[in-house]
């Protein structure tokens, strides 16, 4: 197999892997569809809480426990949450990040089995297209360092051999998760 191969593979997988995404976020969206209206009603009730969380971030985790069942309050939490993490960057903020996300993960769990399902699905597309980079990585080093024209340093060389190392861990990691045959 060629540079070229590889690509075309590499290729036809993530056009199957988007088409795949696209059907799955369609589903979620059908699946936390907010009705008319009940946004608007949502940010009126919520607005002043989330307004004065921009000086406080340590309200929402509080706010989102006691709401995130119905969707255009926890879409508006979530919106709030996510321009929070975006706006802040020290450490304690990272900590902030960390925790929100834990608690997201933790109520997740909560949500109906199709919303879970769905979610699943996108974390799964999530793994297969970093396994695919991973293996079309490794491919193409592999390649790369069988071509006798190429010359490279020592330097390089080992740059490229870190490279390859880390990329094939991720592969390793996905086959062995997911018992695909051929799996070392």
């Amino acid at each position: 197999m060629d540079a070229t191969q590889v690509r075309e593979v590499r290729s036809r997988v993530m056009v199957a892997v988007a088409q795949s995404r696209a059907d799955n976020d369609a589903d979620i969206s059908r699946l936390v569809a907010v009705e008319p209206g009940a946004l608007d009603a949502a940010d009126r009730a919520l607005r002043p809480v989330l307004n004065a969380s921009t000086a406080e971030p340590g309200m929402l985790p509080n706010l989102y426990r006691m709401r995130h069942r119905n969707n255009a309050e926890r879409l508006l939490i979530e919106q709030t949450a996510a321009g929070l993490i975006d706006a802040l960057g020290d450490l304690d903020d990272f900590a902030f990040r960390d925790s929100w996300r834990l608690l997201q993960q933790e109520l997740a769990a909560e949500r109906g089995p199709e919303e879970l399902e769905a979610l699943g699905l996108g974390r799964e597309l999530d793994a297969l297209t970093e396994y695919v980079d991973a293996a079309e990585a490794v491919a193409m080093i592999d390649l790369s360092t069988m071509d006798p024209a190429s010359e490279v340093g020592a330097d390089e060389r080992e740059r490229i051999l870190i490279s390859r190392q880390v990329s094939e861990a991720t592969v390793h990691a996905y086959e062995s998760e997911h018992a695909v045959e051929g799996a070392a």
